[in-house]
Formats: C-alpha cells, sequence, structure tokens
C-alpha cells in the first residue's frame, strides 16, 4: 500500500496488484463517482487527445492548478468524518478495471458468437467480481475514456515447411531466414491492402481482406517513418528451417497496418545479411531491407531484382483475434501464379498494449492469479448444485482471461501455470472436494504441453522456464501448501505394503499430482519439498512393514504347544516367506512411482523384511535338525521332514534371490540371508536319502504297471516305465541343479551320491526287465520257431534308454563346475582330477553292466533266430548248393525280422543286433559247410557268401562286418577248398618251406651250397651242394646212423626231373657228402611259381628193413640265388638248415588234399607218400644226442671245405 500526501492528509491508494476493499453502497459513493467523473471530463477537455501517454491514478492535478483529487478527500471527509476506504465499494478494483479495460478496448478482431462477444464477456466478469450495476456502468464509462493509445504486435515465426526457391531449384538447399515488418499507410483514411499483395488471410479470421474498388489507384507503402525491419537467424541447410524467434512490431493503424513476412535464401542475399566483415553501418542496413520490402511493392519483376527472395506472407493487423493467432500460412511467390503456394509457415501472433501506455504499466501474472481464482471461484458456484461435473473454466470466462493476458504481454506459459497454483489453492483449502484429481491433472498437463511445445519447435532447447521471480516463487508456496497437505492425508490412506490394487490406486491419485509438481523444473536444491515427501513415506512404509510381517510371524509361533511343533511351524513359514516373496517381487509401476518419490520401495522392504525372517528360519532349521537326528530310523518322519525342509530351501532360495535382485552389489554385505545354505547342511544328507528312496519306489511301481513290456500301438518305442525312470532321474538332477550348492565338498558329495544313484537305478532297471523276461519264459529253449516282435524291441530300447541318460550326467550335474571349485578349495589339482576320475567309474561301471544285460538280450534273440535260420541256410548249403535262387529264403527270413529291428529298435542298440545276427549267420555257415567236395562246390559258396554279406552291409553294417574275424577264417577256408589239388599241393610245399625254422625238437643240420645258372629257351639248371651232415639223430641202436640225402624237385606233378641221393656214410652223426646234384631244363617261371621248392630228406640206411626218415629240408625255389656261366656253386656261401620231421595239419591244404582222397587220385597218391613218410619217423630220444650235438657242433667251422 503506498501513501500519497495531500495538503497535509494522507490517502491511501491501492496500486495495480492490490484491492481496495469497500463495504458501503449510497449516497457517499454516488458523490464520490459524480465528482471523479467531473474531473476527467474537465482534465479531458483541457488536455483533448494530443497525449498518447495514459495516467496513472496518482496524478489527479489539470493544467489550471486545479486538484480535484485534493477537493474528493476535503469533501470525503467533510462528509461524514470518514476515510475514502469508505467510497471504495468493489473490491480489487484495479484488476477488475485492466480486466474491464482489456475487453473494452480489444485490440484486433472481436468475436461474434454468443457467450463471445465484447459486451458478453464485460457481464460475466461483473458477476465475477461482483460489482453492483450501478458501479460496473460507472466504471464502464470511466474505462472507455482511458483507451490505450499505443500497441504492439508480437509475432513468433516458430517454422516453415516444404520451400521452393523458384521452380528448377531442389529443395532443401541454401539457409532460409526471415524479415519481417509492419507497413503502415501513407496518408489516414487509405483501408485498401495493396494490389500487389496477395490474399492470405488467416482461415480463422472472422472477416477476409477488404478489396479495391475498381478503378482506384493501388496504395504506394511508405517505410521510410515505420520502424526498422527485423531479421531472424538463419537456418543452415534445410528446407524445413526451424527459428522459434519472436518479433515486436508497433501498430500505428491496427484496421490499415499489415504485417509483412519474407523468407530468403543467405546463399542467394548476401547483400542483405550481417557479416562480420561487412563494414556498413546500422542505418545503411536498415536501409537497405527498407528498399528490399519497397522493391517487393513496387517492382513487378521481382525475380531479377530481388533473386534470394523465396516468397512473402502477408497479415493484415485487422484480422488477428484480439485472444492471439497461432495457425499455418502459405507462403506465396512474389511473381507468378498465385494459386499455388511455395511452402507453408507457422506463425503465433498477438496484439497487445505497449509497456508505457496504460497508466505506467501493464499487469502481471500475479495479477492474472487473482483474476484466475475469481473465475474458478465463480466456476465452483456455477457447479455447486450440480454433481458428476468436474471443475472448468466457462468458454467466455476463458476467453475473457485470454485476453486480459494478450492484452498485458502474459504468455500462454505464465496462464498455465498461475491456473495450475490457482487449482492447487483450492484443492489445499476448503474447496478441496470440489478439485478433483482428474482437474489437477489436466492443469498439469496443460503446463507440460505447452512447455513441451516451446521445446519442440526451438532450434535451441531452453533448460529453465521462462518464468519471472514472482511467478516461480508463487509457484513453490502454493506447491508446498499442497504437498503438506498431501502428506496430512497420508495417516488415513490404506497400508503401503503389502501394495494393493485400490491402496496404490488411491495412493497414485493423491501422490501422482504432487509427483508431477516435484518434477517441474522450478525447485532449488534447498527448497524443494522432495526430502519431506521422501522422508514421510519412508517412516510410513517401514511401520507397515513391520506391522504386517510381525502379525503373520506369530502365526508361526501358534503351533508351539502341539507335539514336535516344528513341522507344522515350518509350513507356515514356507507359506510366509512365499507370500513375501511374491510382495518382493518388483512391480514396474509401483517400482517407477516410488522412485520419482525419492523412495526406493523395494530395497526398503527386502531389508525391512530379511532381518526379521532370517532369524525365525535359523530357528527353525537347528529345531528340524534335531528332529530328524532323533526319528533318523524311521523312514516315514524322515521322508516327511526332508521333503518339507527342501521346499523351505527352495522357498528361501527365492526369496534370497529376488530380494538380492531389489539391493546394490555395496549392500549385499548387509544381506545375512546370503549365507542360507549353510543352515541346511545337515538336511542334505537326508535329502538324498529321500532322493533314493523315491528314485527306487517310482520305478518298481512304474514296472509293476508295465511289467509285460506290452504297449498298445506299434509306433510306441519305449514302454512307459523307461519314460518314468527317466523322468525320475531328471527330477533329482533338476533338484540337485536347483539346489546349487557352493560349499565346494558338500556339492561333489551330493554330486557324487547322485551320480551313484542314477547309476544304481539304471542296473536295478535292466536286472528287473531281465526277470520279468524270465518270469515270461522268454528264454525257454523249448520253443521252435522265432520272429522279432515289438515285445522284445521295446524292451532293448528301454535298458538303452536308460542308459544313454547316464551320458548325459556330466553336462546335466556340472561336473567340470563341481570338480574345479573343490580343486580350488583345496588348492590341489590331484584332488579335483581324484573327484572327476572317481565320478567317471561310476558311470563306466554303470555302462559295462547294462551292456552286459543288453548283449544277454540280444545274444539270446539272435540265438532264438538260430534255428530258423539253420533251417533255411541247409537250403543252399547241403541240398541245392548250385543254386542260385537257395539263398533267398533264408534271406528273407533276415529281411524281415530287421524291417521289425530297424523300425522299433532305437538307432544305438540297431547296429549292436546287426552284428549279432551276422556272427550267428558265420557260425551256422562254418558248421555247415560241407568238406571233401569239387572245387565247383565252394565256388557256390562264394556267391552265396557275398551274397550274405551284401544284404548285412545294406542292413547297416557295411565295414563292420567286412572285419569279422569269422568272416575271413570262412572265407580263407572256401578260398582253400576250391583250389585244384596241383595248387594244393604247391600250397603244402609253400607252407613248408615258411616252417623251415629252429624247430621244437632238434635233429641237427645240413650244410648245403644252391644257385641257378640259365641256359637257352627260358631254361635254368639248378645246382645243389650237400657239404655235411652234423647232430644228425642216431637210428640205430648203437646210436649212430648211416646217413644219406635224397633230393628232389617238388612237387612231382609239375617236375619230371627224377630225385637224385648221395653215398651212404656210414657209422656216424656227422657225415662229410660233398655231392653236387645238377637239375638241368628246368623253367625259369618255375623259380618265381608260389610253392616250388627243393626237397632234401636224410635217411639211415638200413640192409634188412626199410630205411629210416630222419627230417628233411625244404627250400624254395625263388630263394636259390643266380650264377653266372663263369662261375661256379662253390662260390656260394654255406647255408646250414635244421631238420624237421612234417606233422599231420587238421586244417590247411593237407586237410584239404586227405579229404579229396574218394575221388581224385594226385590228391590220394600224394597224401599216401606223406602219410608214409610221417608214419617212419622213428621217434629216439634226442637228450644224447643234443648233447653229443653240442661238443661237435662247432667242430664244422674249423672244417676246411675243399
Amino acid at each position: 500500500m503506498t501513501m500519497f500526501s495531500i495538503e497535509g492528509d494522507e490517502l491511501p491508494i491501492s496500486p495495480a496488484t492490490e484491492g481496495s476493499p469497500c463495504t458501503s453502497h449510497g449516497i457517499l459513493g454516488k458523490v464520490f463517482r459524480k465528482l471523479s467523473l467531473k474531473r476527467k471530463s474537465s482534465k479531458s477537455s483541457l488536455l483533448g487527445r494530443k497525449n498518447s501517454q495514459s495516467r496513472s491514478p496518482g496524478e489527479g492535478e489539470s493544467q489550471d492548478g486545479l486538484n480535484l483529487d485534493s477537493v474528493y478527500s476535503h469533501v470525503s471527509r467533510n462528509v461524514s468524518g470518514l476515510d475514502t476506504h469508505t467510497f471504495f465499494n468493489v473490491e480489487n478494483e484495479n484488476l477488475y478495471r485492466g480486466v474491464l479495460r482489456s475487453l473494452l478496448h480489444q485490440v484486433g478482431a472481436t468475436d461474434t458468437q454468443v457467450g463471445l462477444r465484447p459486451g458478453d464477456l464485460i457481464d460475466y466478469i461483473r458477476q465475477v467480481f461482483d460489482v453492483d450495476q450501478e458501479d460496473h456502468e460507472y466504471f464502464v464509462r470511466d474505462e472507455l475514456l482511458s483507451k490505450p493509445k499505443r500497441v504492439q504486435a508480437n509475432v513468433t515465426v516458430v517454422e516453415a515447411r516444404d520451400l521452393k526457391h523458384g521452380h528448377d531449384k531442389a529443395r532443401g538447399e541454401g539457409s532460409p531466414y526471415c524479415l519481417l515488418t509492419m507497413v503502415h499507410p501513407q496518408g489516414k483514411g487509405i483501408r485498401n491492402s495493396p494490389k500487389t499483395s496477395p490474399k492470405v488471410s488467416p482461415k480463422s479470421s472472422p472477416r477476409s481482406s477488404p478489396k479495391l474498388k475498381r478503378g482506384s489507384p493501388p496504395r504506394s507503402s511508405s517505410l521510410d517513418g515505420s520502424g526498422d525491419v527485423l531479421r531472424s537467424q538463419p537456418a543452415k541447410g534445410t528446407g524445413d528451417p526451424k527459428w522459434n524467434e519472436e518479433f515486436q512490431l508497433e501498430v500505428e493503424d491496427s484496421l490499415a497496418d499489415e504485417i509483412h513476412l519474407c523468407i530468403c535464401h543467405q546463399d542467394d542475399n548476401a547483400g542483405l545479411h550481417d557479416n562480420g566483415n561487412d563494414r556498413k553501418t546500422h542505418t545503411e542496413k536498415s536501409r537497405a531491407l527498407k528498399g528490399f520490402f519497397r522493391n517487393i511493392l513496387q517492382t513487378s519483376d521481382h525475380d531479377r531484382l530481388i533473386p534470394g527472395c523465396i516468397g512473402q506472407v502477408i497479415l493484415p493487423v485487422r484480422e488477428i483475434p484480439s485472444h492471439g493467432y497461432d495457425a499455418w500460412v502459405n507462403v506465396y511467390s512474389l511473381s507468378g501464379s498465385r494459386s499455388k503456394p511455395v511452402g507453408r509457415c507457422h506463425l503465433q501472433v498477438t496484439l497487445s498494449y505497449k509497456q508505457d501506455s496504460l497508466y505506467g504499466g501493464r499487469f502481471s501474472a500475479e495479477d492474472y492469479h487473482l483474476a484466475a481464482l475469481l473465475c474458478y471461484k465463480q466456476a465452483i458456484a456455477d457447479i455447486k448444485d450440480t454433481e458428476g461435473v468436474d471443475l472448468s473454466l466457462s468458454p467466455t470466462s476463458r476467453r475473457s482471461l485470454d485476453i486480459f493476458a494478450v492484452v498485458n504481454g502474459i504468455s500462454k506459459l505464465s496462464q498455465t501455470i498461475m491456473e495450475l497454483t490457482v487449482l492447487l489453492e483450492l484443492a489445499a483449502g476448503p474447496q478441496s472436494c470440489v478439485v478433483t484429481d482428474s482437474v489437477l491433472h489436466k492443469a498439469l498437463e496443460a503446463v507440460q504441453m505447452t512447455w513441451g511445445s516451446k521445446q519442440v519447435s526451438a532450434q535451441d532447447y531452453l533448460q529453465k522456464m521462462p518464468l519471472t521471480d514472482a511467478e516461480i516463487c508463487l509457484y513453490r508456496t502454493t506447491a508446498r501448501r499442497y504437498i503438506s497437505y498431501v502428506l496430512q492425508q497420508l495417516a488415513h490412506m490404506p497400508p503401503l505394503f503389502p501394495p494393493s490394487t485400490d491402496g496404490f490406486v488411491l495412493l497414485k491419485h493423491k501422490f501422482g499430482i504432487a509427483q508431477h509438481l516435484l518434477e517441474l523444473d522450478l525447485w532449488e536444491a534447498t527448497s524443494c519439498p522432495q526430502h519431506d515427501v521422501s522422508s514421510t513415506l519412508l517412516a510410513k512404509l517401514q511401520a507397515d512393514i513391520r506391522r504386517w510381517v510381525d502379525t503373520h510371524l506369530e502365526t508361526i509361533e501358534s503351533h508351539d504347544k502341539v507335539k514336535d511343533a516344528v513341522i507344522p511351524e515350518v509350513e507356515a513359514l514356507v507359506k510366509v516367506t512365499a507370500t513375501l516373496t511374491s510382495h518382493c517381487t518388483p512391480l514396474g509401476v509401483v517400482q517407477q512411482f516410488f522412485n520419482n518419490l525419492g523412495v526406493n520401495y523395494y530395497r526398503v522392504v527386502s531389508f525391512e523384511t530379511e532381518r526379521r525372517v532370517v532369524k525365525v528360519v535359523r530357528e527353525l532349521m537347528m529345531e528340524l535338525d534335531k528332529y530328524q537326528i532323533r526319528y533318523h530310523s524311521f523312514s516315514v518322519n524322515i521322508d516327511t521332514s526332508s521333503r518339507l525342509s527342501l521346499h523351505l530351501f527352495f522357498t528361501v532360495r527365492t526369496y534370497y534371490l529376488t530380494i538380492r535382485d531389489n539391493v546394490s552389489d555395496r549392500d549385499m554385505f548387509r544381506l545375512t540371508i546370503r549365507q542360507y545354505q549353510d543352515w541346511f547342511h545337515e538336511s542334505l544328507v537326508f535329502w538324498l536319502q529321500t532322493f533314493k528312496t523315491e528314485c527306487v519306489t517310482r520305478m518298481e511301481k512304474a514296472l509293476e504297471i508295465d511289467q509285460d513290456l506290452v504297449v498298445a500301438t506299434s509306433l510306441v518305442k519305449f514302454s512307459n516305465s523307461s519314460v518314468d525312470v527317466l523322468s525320475c532321474f531328471a527330477k533329482i538332477t533338476e533338484e540337485w541343479r536347483t539346489i546349487d550348492f557352493q560349499d565346494a565338498d558338500s556339492a561333489v558329495m551330493g554330486v557324487t551320491k547322485i551320480t551313484d544313484m542314477i547309476c544304481d537305478g539304471a542296473r536295478m532297471y535292466a536286472d528287473k526287465v531281465h526277470s520279468i523276461l524270465e518270469r515270461n519264459c522268454y528264454y525257454d529253449p523249448e520253443q521252435g520257431h522265432f520272429d522279432v516282435t515289438d515285445r522284445l524291441c521295446i524292451t532293448l530300447n528301454n535298458i538303452e534308454h536308460v542308459r544313454q541318460y547316464l551320458n548325459e550326467l556330466p553336462q546335466l550335474l556340472d561336473w567340470n563346475a563341481v570338480v574345479q571349485r573343490l580343486a580350488a578349495r583345496h588348492e590341489s589339482a590331484r584332488v579335483g582330477r581324484a573327484a572327476f576320475s572317481t565320478l567317471g567309474r561310476l558311470v563306466s561301471s554303470a555302462h559295462a553292466d547294462i551292456l552286459l544285460k543288453a548283449s544277454i538280450l540280444l545274444r539270446e534273440i539272435a540265438d532264438r533266430m538260430k534255428v530258423e535260420l539253420q533251417r533255411s541256410m541247409e537250403e543252399f548249403l547241403v541240398r541245392k548248393p548250385d543254386k542260385c535262387s537257395s539263398a533267398d529264403t533264408c534271406v528273407g527270413y533276415l529281411d524281415t525280422n530287421l524291417q521289425v529291428l530297424h523300425a522299433r529298435l532305437s538307432a544305438s542298440i540297431y547296429p549292436c543286433m546287426i552284428r549279432e545276427l551276422w556272427a550267428v549267420v558265420l557260425a551256422i555257415f562254418d558248421s555247415n559247410l560241407l568238406i571233401g567236395k569239387k572245387p565247383e562246390y565252394y565256388e557256390h559258396m562264394k556267391k552265396h557268401l557275398r551274397c550274405l554279406a551284401s544284404f548285412f552291409s545294406s542292413c547297416g553294417l557295411e565295414g563292420e562286418g567286412e572285419t569279422n574275424p569269422l568272416l575271413t577264417e570262412l572265407r580263407a577256408r572256401i578260398d582253400l577248398n576250391a583250389l585244384p589239388s596241383e595248387k594244393l599241393i604247391l600250397e603244402y610245399f609253400h607252407a613248408l618251406a615258411n616252417s623251415m625254422g629252429t624247430p621244437v625238437d632238434y635233429l641237427g643240420h645240413l650244410a648245403i651250397k644252391m644257385a641257378y645258372m640259365e641256359e637257352t629257351r627260358g631254361n635254368v639248371t639248378i645246382f645243389l651242394k650237400v657239404i655235411r651232415g652234423c647232430d644228425l639223430p642216431g637210428l640205430d641202436r648203437s646210436g649212430l646212423s648211416d646217413p644219406y640225402v635224397n633230393v628232389s624237385l617238388q612237387p612231382r606233378c609239375i617236375f619230371n626231373h627224377k630225385p637224385q641221393k648221395t653215398k651212404v656214410i656210414g657209422q656216424t652223426l656227422q657225415p662229410v657228402f660233398n655231392t653236387t646234384f645238377q637239375f638241368p631244363n628246368v623253367p625259369k617261371e618255375y623259380l618265381s611259381t608260389k610253392g616250388a621248392a627243393l626237397l632234401l630228406s636224410v635217411y639211415d640206411y638200413d640192409r634188412l628193413k626199410s630205411d629210416d626218415f630222419a627230417g628233411e629240408i625244404v627250400i624254395h625255389l625263388s630263394a636259390v640265388p643266380h650264377i653266372s656261366i663263369d662261375s661256379s656253386v662253390d662260390r656260394i656261401p654255406v647255408i646250414m638248415m635244421p631238420l624237421k620231421r612234417p606233422s599231420k595239419d587238421a586244417e590247411g591244404p593237407f586237410s584239404v588234399l586227405c579229404s579229396r582222397q574218394p575221388w581224385d587220385a594226385l590228391s590220394k597218391t600224394f597224401v599216401q607218400e606223406r602219410v608214409k613218410l610221417m608214419k617212419a619217423a622213428h621217434h629216439t630220444s634226442l637228450h644224447s644226442s643234443s648233447r653229443a650235438g653240442l661238443s661237435s657242433f662247432f667242430s664244422f667251422f674249423s672244417f676246411n671245405n675243399t
């Protein structure tokens, strides 16, 4: 309140932002108004209309020295001794006058819609300020005399789009910028726009631009008396520039003035641009820009004179609405067709009073706040008796406030902020029930959208809202009062924990507004109530958590009167922990909401609940360990308690993992529950025992249901028993992985126990399957015809299916990680390798045992098929060996059964079955192959064997069948029997020559030399010199012999040479022969013939009976060295060859020759000779001859060979 002194008295005068409260009506008020009106009338008559500036309320002295204010004060004091407050009966009079003045003297086009006309707006304002009709008429007459003289246009050029410069220039070239000016008329009374200006009136304008009358000359504008041409910054390198720059242009005549906007390219108009190197003065630049606009108005060839101009926009001032203009307008070229625009431009234009035109100043945003408060109070009174209607301003009230804001230069952002503060005041006061949350949300959205539109269209984003300190202070005060009001309501709201839908919705409605208020960037760190909000919420949240947890934990202690109460107490604890885990699981909406209010909701919940839960879990686990030790011999009690403790372990684990994600890594050390696995160490042993019991029970139950091993359809490859067993194994491994013990020793112990348990289970399954087969007489040997059925295939698959699961244990139980942790724990790689080796041995042993069971079953299947196979194979082995189709019966039987095996057996066990069958077929073939048949028979057998081998190869055996040793032996036997007798004899001698090593029984040596010499016609002569014998066996009674040597070429069926012999050397064991033999005319190719040999037979001469056979030497002809014609056999080194005695082999060429005697004369003769030779061998004691021979053996080397 400002005090002015008038003739010694003080008169209180309210400024524009303060009202003068008045209470009286009557004669005094009327007298004051008449005096005031007379005072203003006299001043107006003296001063006239030349004074363009309005007077302030404190100025009351006229030119003739008459001070009407003094007169008024004197009259008012003398009337009844009252001060001037008695005569003012309008609350907020100056604000009321300001709103009334803005409505009476609207700048721009007024609205003609009913309810929005100036008269309608004035009548509504009278109701809002509650002004008496007579007083209102006085104020209207008074303000009609106070019309502002100076008006300005506030133009914001936001952006432009789709700009084109000419028809041949690409869009987006150059750097567009804007030039603005206000074009004033040259003379008064002219109301016509220039003829050259395109008609681009806004669509929202209430009336179009006036057209020139026909015949009237065009108006030429003068820019000399107008303001400067304003220029925006260039938007570089774009055809869609964004400027968002605001300009003020002075309006001289609101009916005739026009706003001219030109968009140009910087690169094409360098002469008009500001340049750091340009030395032109400001006056010269201003003249250049004015000349530029003069050319636009007066020149017809625009493109030639103004090459950089893209187009222009002309906006008459009279068409701008009084509440402002915000729209896109077309940009037209200065030449060419006016029907096609060259772009579009977004303009925001308002008309307001000049700063010094209204009694010394315009109204501020604080005044707008008071006006908006009165309008909202009027709106509350209008909807007082109406239900279900949200509080909102009427169109009339909204238009009045908009016009007041525009006229006084109050921005749209300031409007929305002030209206928000009004609603916050009402919401925190007695009218809180009228101002709903939705109304506040709409006001906040209006602020955010207004600020967001400024940011989006701005070229450089602003960091803070462009508000005055008074506006920000008013917002902070009101927002802080509203937040305090909301915090007071928090005690009466539902608990913050556990979060419920209804409670959260209510909380979000109450605190959602506070959250948005805090998010607005209008706070300072010291004044922001964020800390008050977060601390209040945190205190209530902690109290609610403690109350809920304590209430639920009390239900656990209610079982303490029951015998062995630990079981029901653990069950109750599991339920409480599971419920708590669900409440600790973050919900994104809740977490984000509380984070915005400065409270980490789930972190607080995690710490508050963890402190209380940990204590109860540890105590109950200690009691449960005592219970299990006390009842360890009772399986039912152990099973129940183990399952319960495992359930609690998983529940606590889930709870720990949940709260672990709610806290940071730095907070982890504060969580005691991270050591939860240590509380279950004693229970681990009982868990494993329960796993094993469950596995055995489930396996037995599965086999009882599946004991006949019969399935419903032939498509099933496994029966239910194997699937149940594997699902049991999988459940055990999955539970162990879920347990995930971190202690290395406990983890290795658990993995070893589980591996051993699963291996034992697999063995047990294979044993029980065999027991069922025996019980079903599957191994009964008296059964006749046998075919492979689905039952056998499924049985094999079941065993193999279970066995294959063992291969997955290293991955399922993560052996490598467990062993590495053990090695790191003990700091010894050897300990880790030992543990890994133990696990591997468990699995390998189980594999071997199960494969043994499976091989027995496979062998039984093959043996059961052996009867039918032998019957079918006799068809081509015995009855019809020469018929090619005789093997079809066997192949058909095999094909039928192998198809079943291939279709029903698993891929891993089918090859084993094929190998077993192939071995059975080969065994049958070998045992039923006839002997002593002609070679043709064995040629047929070769074909049948190849047929069978090819069939098994096609069934999947492939290379494995060829490597079967039985097949190799059988093929060798058939090939040998298929040879002719001559070849067999050669094979026989070839085998003898290969066996001429040191014999087991020593019979002495022969010293020989041998060579061959080539002759004519491809023949050779073989030379053999028998030098002496050493340590020959003594065949006479005297222990000595009469030895001689018989030399021949073998076999005699291909050689025609007669045998030759040495002379007899009597009574010696060391005979010296020195005899040379020749075998001429021997074909040279015989030297390389397999089996062609030299035979040296040593005999003991007897006069009265046949000579005794001492031994023989067989030498390959290929081993005889070559000598030239001029050489001699004597030059060949001596060879010492041991004597050997032939034996009758059960197999080989000799046995085949023996079998051919009935029908082959050659074989018969040869066999008889060899058999006679074998029988003639006289066995004497070799011990004495050996001793004698050793003493004389080395005398041979001192012998001088002649």
